[in-house]
């Protein structure tokens, strides 16, 4: 687990009210090597949100491309639900 998904975790974890188990990182994209689109990382996010009874909020994709931006130090204006975010951002 590289240290952007880290630092992505605990900005969604607090911008979410959630807590995210070891097991939520098997859920990711499987792909070798590995990359998920920002659209599938809102997706994970908000499948975790549901798994713990949380409400998923009308704001959560707004929510969840301002966190990868932060952690990637690019503008929210630039990632788009098809961006990758290995590949696209420079996410490791």
């Amino acid at each position: 687990m590289g240290v952007d998904l880290l630092d992505f975790s605990f900005r969604i974890e607090k911008s979410f009210g959630i807590k995210i188990a070891p097991d939520d990182y098997k859920r990711l994209p499987q792909r070798q090597p590995f990359d998920a689109t920002a659209g599938e990382m809102h997706e994970w996010v908000k499948s975790i949100c549901r798994d713990r009874n949380v409400r998923v909020p009308w704001s959560s994709w707004t929510r969840v491309r301002i966190e990868l931006a932060k952690t990637v130090c690019k503008p929210p204006q630039s990632i788009h639900p098809n961006t990758l975010i290995r590949r696209d951002l420079d996410f490791f």
